[in-house]
């Protein structure tokens, strides 16, 4: 995506910037984009006839009003001046000279499809023919520098058009261009190629004949030798004189000029090609269009719709003679719909390009001939956009005037599989219903899409005849298999196949009929079912299929529910990610039907996957879904292991989320008969979870006993757990030496994953217990893992926590470049709704002295928050979501240290009763995620910087609270320790000496107790 806008107007993400001097300084970093500008050249830049008295203060002033506009992460610090930091394909005056580049390389290679692709992509960033205009102005130069690459782009894509054969698209084009430089003999080539075949022969020969005297009078020299050859090729009038069969297009054909032009490549290169793919996808059509289109002297098509037999008898009436070979020799020959007559259409193949040199076959069908000559094109379904345009076009055609909301005209593209003439059929009938009815009725597609146009074939009268056709020419294996693995939602495996069928030899039988998709996917070869086939299936499908699905995914489920967290997790989780849809059908089924035993191996599969990606939502919703049956389920041995599991990933979850709690799957995990641990990493987590009642009731003998475990596996899960335990008994101490012996632990353990997340708690603690340092190097461990797995919650909690540690390291580049790297994120809800990313921008506008910016950003940082949602975590009492509260604290302690709590006022007057509130409703199972004596601290914090005369005092509570220190300068200790020291030294340490001997239970009386006695 091109984030930054220069060429046709100025824009950054869509918002539109103005103001001459900050344009000019985007368009100054925009041209060096990799190395940035220094201080000297930006004010030579923007002041060109006048210096500013303070230059640098000038540059640092626009360079603020710049961050303000595009976000502070935008431009960053160099040595010598600014830069932007934005890749080259963000940036469009950078991402032209890549397409120039590509398309060149491409041109070059003989690649004439992908330098097209890349020459259009590259014209396209322009809105209009830009023109060369001189000033000093940056934006003006920038452009102007650029005319040059467009110009490149004209000339590479008007050549690859005319060597794709789409001559009258490009002679425009090459026609200006030879104009511009007349003796360009590669543009004159192709532009007498062109008129040959737009205008006829004597044209070109006539442009020929005068570049031939041009060259004699002025040179006394001839053209080269390819345009010679062009000549000689004129004068034998080698044009197309035969289009038999050849139809034009009723409506424009939308979305397929890359198919034509990879077609029409094809035929170059190879003898016979093949269009293949399912019925409806408009394979004749396509090929309507690249005949009219052909280079032959000779083209005939010769559809077989309706022939049972006799292929070669209907070519010789097209043709008009029994000599085939000599009568298509440098012809070009179409047959069409060739499915139900293959063998026949094979052989004539093979006897016409071993006998005749020059021919050139295209056919259609939703098989391959299977020759060795042949190259398949396989068609593929419109992509979303064009499809949605072409059913917009369609059904306004109509029913002029049809409501079509973009919403469920996308879902209804969607369902369709972007087959053209489901779009069309569906189209057909907005005349009498709505989208969002025929949306709602295409659970019986094959009832609702009937009665096509009147000048469409009969086979395409109905979405059922399509299918139906391709179904008749199966053998009879073919047609007992389709139903039975239309079961599959998601696609599936030949093992898979072979599970339901006993055998996957029928495959290769379905993919030839393109009934069934071929995918190569990270876990290896996949085959897909269009949906329109699915139904079909389904339609015919007996109950025992639907047995033999639940069979493998309960196989499935048991065979891998613990590949994740052994050797190799990243090989395991393709493999569950693969089936994913196919295993939560399985599940809907399990749980609508009470079968414990599949919910139990679906489920445990599932949560090791979710578990591993970091997917808290989906762990969240899952224990609600399986809590109930399986604490109703006694699992027969060979289940045991699996209902465990689920239990075992579900608790993890749930205690991780909202804290250590009575469950219907913890209780499931206790009643679970004991089993040897040995190397089973879940075994090990159920030792350490199933005894959490006896340590969440203070009582932490059972934790000890487990930490202290000969298994590596057992300690390592239980000093985990005791790390969180420690931290909510607000001990850092012991909760940083519990995870460094998990670490430990861990660290003889053949398990990555777990050996990574150990270090995500360990980073975790060390932080919030002012390691910072230690912190960074944990993080810097877990993120490539965590990154190659896609648990992308847990990836972007690293990232932001890369920014706090590196203010707290006083780093502040490196914050800032972490900062820019949470717009990779690819997490929502609990991670990505929440990160604190404005505060974090605030916090870096501060250390940089740009004071206004960072409380600006401070005060913006509190309303976003203030809207941020979570589906997860939930809020008992109104205004006092923990991530708000924070916000408001630390915005008002920011402020508070510049003397502008002015700008606050309305945060300050309601902290104090927010507190009280905090303090009377305590977490009675406090969540790591949300950890509230932490967050008494820092209003604490804040509230000593309102009412000085506390302040020694609250801020000596807020240290016992450990009050939370992520966001740096401000809440840094030296600074915050400022504050009592200038107000009364001598008191705060008599406070601090007071609260050190205070048990943890007595700390939130005393702040009651402080608050009350004001």
């Amino acid at each position: 995506m091109t984030d930054l806008i220069l060429l046709p107007r100025v824009a950054f993400r869509g918002r539109q910037i103005k103001g001459a001097r900050l344009i000019g300084l985007i368009a100054l970093l925009a041209g060096d984009l990799r190395t940035g500008c220094g201080i000297a050249r930006l004010v030579e830049g923007l002041w060109p006839d006048k210096q500013p008295e303070h230059p640098v203060n000038a540059v640092q002033v626009l360079v603020s009003r710049a961050r303000a506009q595009l976000g502070p992460e935008t431009i960053v610090s160099t040595a010598t001046g600014y830069r932007l930091a934005l890749a080259e394909n963000e940036v469009d005056t950078s991402t032209v000279l890549l397409s120039a580049s590509a398309a060149s390389r491409e041109s070059r290679a003989g690649d004439h499809v992908a330098a097209l692709a890349h020459a259009e992509a590259g014209l396209a960033l322009w809105e209009e023919v830009p023109s060369v205009q001189s000033s000093d102005d940056p934006l003006t130069a920038l452009r102007a520098e650029r005319v040059l690459t467009y110009q490149s782009l004209v000339r590479v894509r008007a050549l690859t058009l005319s060597r794709l054969g789409r001559h009258a698209a490009a002679v425009a084009d090459l026609t200006a261009l030879v104009a511009e430089s007349p003796r360009d003999e590669e543009l004159l080539l192709e532009l007498l190629r062109c008129e040959h075949a737009t205008i006829g022969a004597a044209a070109a020969l006539t442009r020929y004949d005068e570049y031939r005297r041009l060259l004699r009078d002025e040179l006394g020299t001839d053209p080269g030798p390819a345009l010679q050859a062009m000549h000689q090729q004129l004068l034998e009038g080698r044009s197309p004189t035969v289009r038999y069969g050849v139809l034009y297009d009723a409506n424009p054909l939308l979305g397929r000029s890359s198919d034509i032009a990879a077609v029409t490549s094809l035929m170059r290169t190879s003898r016979v090609t093949s269009i293949v793919g399912t019925g409806g996808l408009g394979k004749t059509r396509l090929a309507h269009v690249v005949s009219r289109q052909a280079d032959q002297r000779a083209v005939y098509f010769v559809p077989f719709v309706g022939l049972a037999e006799g292929v070669s008898a209907a070519v010789e009436s097209a043709v008009e003679t029994t000599d085939l070979a000599n009568a298509l020799s440098g012809a070009l020959l179409v047959l069409d719909n060739c499915e139900h007559v293959l063998d026949e259409v094979a052989d004539l193949v093979r006897t016409l390009v071993s006998s005749t040199e020059d021919v050139r076959v295209l056919t259609t069908s939703r098989a391959p001939l299977g020759l060795s000559s042949e190259a398949v094109y396989l068609l593929p379904e419109l992509d979303l956009p064009v499809a949605v345009e072409l059913f917009r076009q369609r059904a306004t055609a109509a029913r002029p005037g049809v409501s079509l909301p973009s919403e469920a005209v996308e879902q209804l593209c969607r369902r369709l599989d972007g087959l053209p003439l489901a779009l069309e059929l569906a189209a057909a009938r907005v005349r009498v219903m709505s989208v969002e009815e025929i949306l709602h009725r295409l659970s019986d597609r094959f009832t609702l899409l009937r009665g096509g146009a009147r000048d469409s074939p009969e086979r395409h009268k109905t979405l059922q005849s399509v299918v139906e056709w391709s179904w008749q020419l199966l053998d009879p294996a073919g047609q007992a298999a389709l139903p039975v693995l239309s079961v599959f939602p998601g696609g599936f495996t030949a093992e898979a196949a072979a599970h339901l069928l006993g055998s996957d030899d029928v495959l290769e039988h379905l993919v030839d009929h393109s009934l069934l998709k071929v995918v190569e996917t990270k876990a290896g070869t996949r085959f897909r079912m269009l949906e329109t086939v699915r139904e079909f299936g389904a339609l015919r499908r007996g109950p025992d299929a639907l047995a033999r699905f639940l069979a493998w995914a309960r196989d499935f489920g048991r065979a891998n529910y613990e590949s994740l967290f052994y050797t190799n997790p990243y090989a395991g989780a393709d493999l569950i990610r693969s089936e994913q849809d196919n295993l939560l059908h399985a599940l809907r089924i399990g749980l609508a039907t009470d079968d414990a035993p599949t919910v139990a191996a679906t489920a445990a599969v599932l949560a090791a996957l979710w578990t591993v990606e970091s997917n808290y939502p989906r762990l969240h919703t899952l224990n609600k879904q399986i809590a109930w049956i399986l604490s109703h389920y006694h699992p027969e041995p060979e289940f045991v292991d699996v209902t465990r599991a689920a239990a075992v990933l579900c608790t993890s979850n749930l205690f991780a989320v909202e804290g250590p709690q009575p469950s219907r799957v913890l209780l499931v995990l206790r009643r679970l008969p004991a089993e040897p641990v040995g190397n089973s990493p879940l075994r090990a987590a159920s030792l350490a979870l199933a005894a959490a009642p006896e340590y969440w009731a203070d009582n932490q003998a059972t934790l000890k006993a487990l930490c202290d475990h000969t298994n590596p596996l057992v300690a390592g899960f239980a000093n985990g757990v005791a790390s969180y335990v420690y931290r909510g008994l607000n001990d850092l101490e012991s909760a940083v030496t519990a995870v460094d012996r998990a670490i430990k632990a861990l660290s003889t353990t053949d398990c990555p994953w777990l050996q990574v997340a150990a270090f995500g708690v360990g980073a975790g603690m060390c932080f919030h217990a002012g390691l910072s340092a230690k912190s960074r190097a944990y993080m810097q461990m877990s993120l490539p893992l965590l990154e190659r797995l896609g648990a992308w919650s847990d990836v972007a909690q690293i990232r932001w926590g890369m920014v706090q540690v590196n203010l707290h390291l006083g780093e502040i580049d490196e914050a800032e470049r972490w900062l820019a790297l949470t717009a990779l994120n690819k997490a929502d809800d609990i991670i990505n709704g929440l990160l604190p990313v404005a505060g974090a921008r605030a916090e870096i506008a501060l250390a940089r002295g740009e004071i206004d910016a960072g409380l600006r950003q401070w005060r913006r940082a509190v309303e976003q928050m203030r809207n941020a949602k979570s589906r997860t975590f939930t809020v008992e009492i109104p205004g006092m979501a923990p991530w708000v509260l924070e916000h408001e604290a630390i915005a008002i302690v920011a402020h508070a240290q510049y003397g502008r709590l002015d700008l606050v006022a309305d945060l300050v007057g309601t902290l104090p009763g927010k507190l009280v509130t905090l303090l009377k409703n305590p977490t009675t199972a406090p969540s790591p995620y949300i950890v509230d004596h932490a967050l008494i601290g820092v209003v604490l914090i804040a509230l000593s910087y309102v009412n000085l005369g506390d302040a020694p005092r609250m801020v000596a509570l807020a240290q016992r609270f450990q009050y939370l220190g992520g966001f740096q300068p401000t809440m840094s200790v030296p600074r915050v320790r400022q504050l009592p020291d200038s107000v009364d030294t001598q008191a705060y340490e008599q406070a601090v000496a007071e609260f050190a001997t205070m048990r943890t239970i007595d700390l939130r009386p005393a702040v009651l107790a402080m608050l009350e006695a004001r």
